[in-house]
């Protein structure tokens, strides 16, 4: 089963990487998901 996320917690993440305060891989390991969706995310 997949696993989904609030468009909330999709935001926070990506403005966290827009900001630069951490790497994106920083920000996903912390987070508990892969750097791909990420990245994905940021480009939607």
């Amino acid at each position: 089963m997949r696993k989904t996320y609030p468009p909330e917690f999709k935001a926070k993440l990506v403005m966290e990487v827009f900001r630069g305060e951490r790497l994106l891989s920083e920000t996903a390991s912390e987070n508990n998901v892969y750097p791909n969706m990420l990245t994905r995310w940021k480009n939607a």
